[in-house]
């Protein structure tokens, strides 16, 4: 940018500043922006043209430049003061030498001196519920379905600002209608419905900035969308790892922020939590904190957590039914795993099972240690062993026993009790 012009956009001095800057009079400042045409409002920097001026404003400019200070964090440049003066200093041959010097001094307003320039991530601003009319068959047992990390966030394309998800909208299409279809007493989300890649400890890449407005928005959508489809449901959100993030990045960047309530909501959600951040009461959804020992008992016999467990070789669910004494529903593998596990007890014996049903993000679409972007800043699709799925729990209340049903998600259909679902 052009040095004057530079000044011209920042400076917010007054005319004896400026006057001061050239050793001139006040008035003589504002003859020469009377000789110009220029008023006041326009700026009062003098004439664009104005050799003096100039020499002012490369002075200013070159300052900034050796302190590092770049012009879209200058707000104004007030209070300019020129100096010249004469020292003496030794020349080569050690003689005296009387050379003149100078010296620019000025304030400057950083441009965040008002609050930030960037978007600030807002709450959900909840809309009208539009339930389905529903009419619920007569069943001998209870139904949930669950639904296993949607991983709901974007990449944005740095050369088109288009947004890419990591979550997979087909899927979730399909768990919406088939919720919409069988009208689950209880729906439980196991967790990681957010990626919050702007608050993890690893690397940030340029595509994820800005992308958590738009990832509540869609989070949003998709828990308006369990409830519209089954007004009469319990859902359940449990807490993982990547909703986390947003506490801990709170907790490590601005600790006297954590836990904060709004002033008329003193019993509320955090303001920077996901059941704030989501409008979760206005959904009637049921949050459940505390990751990784939060869980959620479908009945006496059968938990869900989000998990912690990572084998290799499809051992998941074994290491899980080898570890507990209950049986356990639980995300974070991505992966469809199950596994049975009978023991003897007194007088007879008694059988467990691990169960993870899958993701519904995309296979190849969710950023990971083993993902990569090119020169551009952009993804490389690379497809991981993760199966796209969701479960069927059939169950009674107490101590009771109940089966689970997988249902496979491939590329945007699925085959449901000999009927094809596609979105």
């Amino acid at each position: 940018m052009d040095a004057n012009e530079y000044i011209r956009k920042h400076l917010e001095s007054s005319d004896t500043d400026i006057a001061a800057a050239l050793g001139i009079t006040p008035e003589a400042v504002r003859s020469r922006r009377r000789r110009m045409g220029l008023t006041k409002a326009q700026g009062s920097t003098g004439p664009s043209e104005d050799a003096e001026w100039r020499v002012v404003a490369d002075k200013v400019v070159d300052a900034l430049k050796v302190q590092g200070i770049t012009p879209d964090t200058v707000g104004a440049i007030k209070k300019i003061r020129v100096s010249q003066y004469q020292s003496m200093i030794k020349t080569p041959d050690g003689e005296p030498e009387v050379v003149d010097l100078g010296a620019v001094r000025f304030e400057i307003d950083p441009s965040f001196k008002d609050g930030p320039q960037w978007p600030v991530v807002q709450p959900i601003t909840p809309t009208p519920l539009k339930p389905r009319k529903v009419k619920k068959e007569k069943r001998q047992n209870k139904l949930a379905v669950i639904l296993p990390d949607p991983q709901i966030g974007f990449w944005r394309n740095l050369q088109t600002g288009e947004l890419d998800p990591f979550h997979d909208e087909r899927a979730i299409g399909l768990a919406i209608q088939l919720i919409e279809e069988l009208q689950p007493d209880l729906i439980v989300n196991l967790g990681d419905m957010l990626d919050f890649p702007e608050f993890g400890k690893y690397l940030q890449e340029a595509g994820f900035a800005e992308t958590t407005q738009p990832t509540l928005r869609y989070a949003y959508q998709f828990l308006k969308a369990q409830r519209e489809a089954a007004p009469n449901a319990e859902i359940v959100y449990l807490e993982g790892n990547h909703s986390k993030r947003l506490s801990n990045y709170v907790l490590t960047n601005a600790k006297a922020a954590f836990g904060l309530t709004q002033a008329n909501d003193p019993e509320g959600w955090p303001v920077l939590s996901a059941p704030h951040l989501l409008a979760l009461d206005s959904l009637g959804v049921n949050y459940v904190a505390g990751y990784p020992a939060n869980e959620y008992w479908i009945n006496d016999r059968l938990v869900c957590v989000h998990g912690d467990k990572i084998r290799s070789g499809g051992s998941t669910a074994k290491a899980v039914a080898d570890d507990e004494r209950i049986s356990m529903i639980f995300g974070h593998l991505h992966k469809i795993e199950l596994h049975y596990k009978t023991v003897r007890v007194r007088n007879g014996f008694r059988t467990n099972l691990a169960f993870t049903p899958g993701c519904l993000c995309r296979i190849s679409g969710v950023p990971g240690v083993r993902t990569g972007t090119d020169v551009r800043g952009n993804p490389v699709k690379r497809s991981f062993d993760w199966q796209q799925g969701m479960a069927l729990v059939h169950y009674q209340d107490g101590d009771m026993p109940f089966s689970v049903e997988p249902i496979y998600i491939h590329e945007g259909s699925m085959i449901f009790r000999g009927r094809t679902y596609s979105v």
